[in-house]
């Protein structure tokens, strides 16, 4: 019952019958935020047909931040009194982050001390965590790897889980930014793909390359696409990179003066270009056999052919050639 903002109580009764014996519980809880950084539980149990059998409960929490959680606390349970200390970091579900925790306690009925901390790093690969316990006289250490292995485009790729669904980036050209709702989720490998272990099932998911790092002498067709897998099903995204040799052409009339900025030319029958300053075209995609042709408006046109032997990209400028 919340009888105020911030503010709730339990009371309950409960009768269980077995076979050969019965209980009969009444609980209650108590639990409050003072302000936005204290706040407090209580619980209470009493069994009316084992006397012995109750329980009392009290914690007190802070919490500095959203991360970070500090709560002390007292119970009795049966006449077993133990107070306990802890403190703890959450950890975020993304890449690179970290969790830590710790308590120490003290048992009263059996005298002794005990103490837990431990880590988690959520790598892209796993979900890493390591444990210490010391128990009483005991010491216990625990380290353990979590993880998920999908096969597929041609590759097993490795991811600390995989969600309701998932996609597979194929030919986004090498070390290229993958952007989800705008969180960058990492870099693709050499041969332009990469895993996206979570993503929303039977809704519309647009998945953004940020051609940034891409190579010169590559080009992609889409830097955005759109997919919808099934629950529990992945899908393929494929942005179509490819590798380019592109190259600047100089260009001069048959008089062997620079052509004027702003003319229109037609790159190998398939792509459009602008003569720039210095007389000077950018061609995306080199062939081995190259034809321009420029439109000169009142003047005509004219007409460039020249071979290209090299497979690398270089910054070397090409020409001069004469439009004839």
């Amino acid at each position: 019952y919340n009888f105020y903002a911030g503010y709730g109580a339990y009371l309950g009764y409960n009768q269980i019958k077995y076979s050969d014996n019965s209980n009969k519980l009444v609980s209650a809880n108590l639990s409050g935020s003072l302000n936005k950084n204290w706040g407090f539980y209580a619980s209470a149990y009493k069994d009316y047909k084992h006397q012995k059998d109750y329980g009392i409960y009290f914690a007190l929490r802070y919490t500095p931040s959203t991360r970070i959680n500090a709560i002390t606390s007292v119970s009795n349970d049966g006449g077993r009194l133990s107070y306990r200390q802890e403190i703890f970091g959450l950890s975020e579900p993304q890449i690179g982050s970290f969790g830590w925790g710790g308590y120490v306690e003290r048992d009263q009925d059996a005298n002794q001390n005990n103490a837990s901390v431990y880590a988690s790093y959520r790598a892209r690969a796993a979900y890493l965590t390591g444990r210490y316990n010391r128990i009483g006289d005991n010491d216990q250490v625990a380290l353990s790897a979590t993880g998920s292995l999908v096969a597929a485009a041609g590759r097993i790729f490795a991811a600390n889980e995989i969600g309701d669904g998932y996609a597979v980036v194929t030919n986004a050209g090498p070390k290229s930014q993958i952007i989800n709702g705008g969180v960058n989720l990492g870099v693709t490998d050499n041969s332009g793909r990469f895993l996206i272990p979570s993503l929303m099932p039977y809704k519309e998911n647009h998945i953004y390359l940020d051609p940034s790092y891409l190579p010169l002498n590559w080009s992609v067709k889409s830097t955005d696409q759109k997919t919808v897998v099934g629950y529990r099903q992945g899908g393929l995204i494929d942005f179509g990179a490819h590798q380019v040799i592109s190259g600047l052409v100089k260009l001069v009339d048959a008089n062997n003066s620079p052509l004027l900025p702003g003319y229109t030319v037609r790159i190998n029958g398939q792509q459009d270009g602008v003569v720039g300053y210095d007389s000077e075209v950018f061609i995306q995609n080199l062939l081995k056999q190259n034809k321009l042709e420029v439109d000169l408006l009142d003047h005509g046109s004219c007409q460039v052919d020249f071979t290209y032997n090299s497979n690398q990209y270089s910054t070397k400028k090409l020409g001069p050639y004469i439009c004839h």
